[in-house]
């Protein structure tokens, strides 16, 4: 869990290590499996990865040819992610959902996304304001 983070030092060392070994990319990548990206919630939490390493978790959620369990624990994820990530971070969210809902092979899953990220609790902030995109840091 969390306490093998440690081993790998501090969170930009643990992101670079785990991404130039592919551990990211995988995790949502053509071998992803829905169980595995819910147990892997509390390593994402403690990287606090940055907005472009979320990438790979948003097309896992809004793929179009993503089995429909994991686009689910996907949601899950991101909604999760969204409480406690910093603006930067949440905004990436909010505006990669957004312009998928404009793209005719994504929209259903981005509204399922959008469903998932309106109903997470954003600790200390108000929704309102982090989905107008002028939240600052």
């Amino acid at each position: 869990g969390v306490e093998a983070l440690t081993l790998l030092g501090d969170g930009a060392f643990a992101v670079t290590t785990l991404d130039a070994e592919g551990v990211i990319q995988d995790l949502f990548g053509e071998r992803a499996h829905d169980r595995i990206v819910l147990e892997a919630l509390p390593l994402l939490r403690a990287l606090a990865l940055p907005p472009e390493r979320l990438d790979p978790l948003l097309e896992a959620a809004l793929g179009s040819g993503h089995d429909p369990a994991l686009r689910a624990a996907a949601n899950v994820v991101a909604a999760s992610l969204l409480e406690t990530l910093p603006s930067k971070g949440r905004l990436h969210l909010i505006a990669a959902t957004s312009r998928a809902l404009d793209d005719p092979e994504r929209a259903s899953a981005a509204a399922e996304l959008s469903s998932s990220l309106a109903g997470a609790r954003v600790a200390g902030n108000d929704r309102s304001v982090i989905v107008k995109g002028t939240e600052e840091e």
